[in-house]
């Protein structure tokens, strides 16, 4: 193979992948801005639940009961 075929070869598979590739990346981002959403709604439990009113992070398990608790 020449190294001309080579870079069509390449650069075919390269057009196949790419709408995949956006796709993945759409989703990816879509993934980040879910855990950004759970991060921001996990603090402002924290800060909302928590009688000191300290701004530490606490486990899930915690925010948990204080939400069953109401």
């Amino acid at each position: 193979m020449t190294i001309r075929e080579r870079i069509r070869s390449l650069t075919a598979q390269a057009k196949e992948l790419e709408p995949q590739a956006a796709e993945e990346e759409q989703r990816n981002a879509y993934v980040s801005a879910l855990r950004a959403e759970r991060r921001s709604v996990e603090h402002n439990l924290t800060v909302a639940l928590n009688p000191r009113r300290q701004t530490r992070t606490y486990p899930r398990s915690v925010l948990a009961r204080w939400l069953q608790r109401g």
